[in-house]
């Protein structure tokens, strides 16, 4: 039976002294403190012989551990790792057999925990990724409310040079903005379309991509140097979420059909496979009946954004911040003696700064939270 209270030594011994020293009935001492007489005797027994000590709980861990690693079994594996500290435990299993065939080793897993017990596994530092984007993605009803951007898959030109083709549509027309081949994904290339694009069309109320370069980073806001320039124009930045395409679904088939229509087999170089381009964005646009469009070309639904791609980009507001600062070329925010790194895809950017505690201070982006910081 259980003692009722939870100092148990302390009653332990009450009940031992009262047996002992006061002559209490063990009939009656083990009654008034809620246990059996088995019970009693044991403690009896205990504190005879060791005294106090002897009232503590003893561990109930077996003494001898059926399963457990031979110490000699567990030291020839310590060795073998640091002899070879790159190996890890399918290594380390493989060659001890190799060595020792007709001795009984430890499973791949008992391993690892011998290596983890002697401290001999090192947690590795984890990637940074890109941080989920928490705005949802919106339903596209009329022409630039979204579009898509992304460089579809690599593939070998005729010369042996990958050719990386730049893609944009507008969601709800279908219409193909610009396919444009690249020998990389570098983003400066990338915001040339776009600029040309933005020119041309008018600017988006919001641009979807994936989480890759050049459209997001690991830094803050998953932000890039790309998608930093969109915001600051106004446009929303929406990103699908890691590992699902279908996402970005409407794109993702344009793909299908450029990818059949210009790259079997692809152009000798760059300049012939642009031409491919050129030829089939014409054709997507003004041709091609689409089904999701009752069998009309992209271009019977299309129209030109009414927002105008600026000449002289109007700096942002921040008439409701307390201060305005610029990002460094290093991408640190400068206040005071201190200095809070906000990432390079921020730099040449102004932020502004809101003291909405004292000596605490937000810092806000294109509308954005960037950061709370205490100089």
């Amino acid at each position: 039976m259980p003692w009722r209270e939870t100092s148990k030594v302390e009653l332990r011994k009450d009940f031992a002294e009262a047996v002992l020293v006061d002559g209490v009935p063990m009939a009656d001492a083990c009654r008034l403190h809620g246990i059996s007489r088995p019970t009693g005797y044991k403690w009896l027994r205990r504190y005879e012989a060791q005294g106090m000590h002897g009232l503590h709980d003893r561990s109930r861990a077996p003494k001898n551990i059926a399963n457990r690693t031979p110490e000699n079994v567990e030291a020839a594996v310590v060795q073998l790792r640091q002899r070879y500290p790159s190996f890890g435990p399918k290594k380390l299993r493989a060659l001890l057999v190799k060595r020792s065939p007709g001795q009984e080793w430890p499973a791949t897993s008992t391993i690892g925990e011998i290596l983890d017990r002697r401290g001999l596994i090192e947690a590795r530092e984890g990637r940074r990724r890109t941080p989920p984007s928490s705005a949802p993605l919106s339903h596209a009803v009329q022409p630039n409310d979204v579009w898509s951007v992304d460089f579809k898959g690599q593939f070998l030109l005729g010369s042996g040079v990958l050719c990386y083709p730049f893609t944009v549509t507008d969601n709800a027309s279908r219409m193909l903005l610009a396919v444009d081949a690249y020998p990389s994904t570098k983003g400066g290339p990338a915001r040339q379309t776009m600029e040309r694009i933005f020119q041309k069309y008018g600017l988006p109320a919001a641009i979807r991509s994936d989480n890759g370069a050049p459209f997001a980073s690991a830094g803050v806001l998953g932000l890039s140097t790309l998608s930093a320039w969109w915001l600051s124009l106004g446009v929303t930045h929406e990103r699908i979420e890691a590992g699902h395409p279908e996402q970005n679904g409407r794109h993702e088939r344009m793909h299908l059909t450029l990818k059949q229509e210009t790259t079997r087999p692809a152009a000798a170089d760059m300049m012939g496979q642009q031409g491919r381009f050129d030829t089939f964005l014409a054709y997507y646009n003004q041709e091609r009946p689409h089904e999701a469009l009752g069998q009309q070309p992209p271009a019977s639904a299309w129209q030109c954004s009414v927002r105008r791609y600026p000449e002289d980009v109007k700096p942002l507001n921040y008439s409701r911040c307390d201060l305005v600062k610029t990002i460094t070329r290093t991408g640190a925010l400068k206040f005071r003696k201190n200095e809070l790194f906000l990432g390079t895809a921020l730099a040449g950017h102004r932020v502004g700064l809101t003291e909405i505690e004292p000596e605490v201070w937000l810092v806000k982006f294109a509308g954005h939270d960037l950061s709370l910081f205490e100089p």
